[in-house]
């Protein structure tokens, strides 16, 4: 048993360099940076209100990363739980950045989502290109993911018109550069 795994272990390191593997046969990505930026409301109706958060992430490798699931729970106390799972077409430029909008609806009818203090967490599951990467995926092994988190009091300002009208559409909106 114990030659096996040793046989094992000198194939994997030794088949890759016998193939002519590049430096990033052996890539390991840095996790990106996450910072949450302040909730604001959207939309408000009798019964609820539709607020978001923003995600700005921060490419700190020399390749791009591809997000592979985001999930995310937002809380405002007094009003409630939101939770969204998904798959963002997301992909984060080699040195970049993107920013994400995390929406949430809440049962509302006073309006006070917006005014009240917040916090949102949540995981990015992401990867990164590359022929190691590719080969560990078809094994089954896990791809990297990191939780990020934010809270804060309620926005002094509500975010400019334009801004929240390009935001109500598709959630989570995905904007260039930041």
């Amino acid at each position: 048993m114990r030659q096996s795994v040793i046989v094992l272990l000198v194939l994997a390191t030794v088949v890759p360099l016998a193939g002519g593997c590049r430096r990033d046969y052996f890539y390991r990505a840095e996790r990106p940076e996450a910072e949450v930026e302040p909730v604001a409301r959207l939309e408000r109706s009798d019964d609820g209100s539709r607020v978001v958060a923003r995600l700005r992430l921060t490419n700190p490798n020399d390749r791009e990363l591809r997000l592979l699931r985001l999930s995310y729970a937002m809380t405002i106390p007094n009003v409630g739980t939101f939770e969204l799972e998904q798959n963002p077409p997301v992909h984060l430029p080699a040195w970049g950045e993107q920013t994400i909008d995390l929406p949430a609806a809440f049962a509302d009818p006073d309006g006070q989502a917006a005014e009240r203090s917040w916090q949102v967490s949540g995981r990015i599951t992401y990867e990164y290109e590359g022929e190691f990467r590719r080969l560990m995926t078809e094994a089954g092994l896990p791809v990297a993911s990191m939780r990020f988190s934010g809270q804060g009091e309620p926005a002094d300002e509500q975010r400019d018109e334009e801004d929240a009208e390009s935001a109500r559409h598709g959630p989570p909106a995905l904007r260039e550069g930041g």
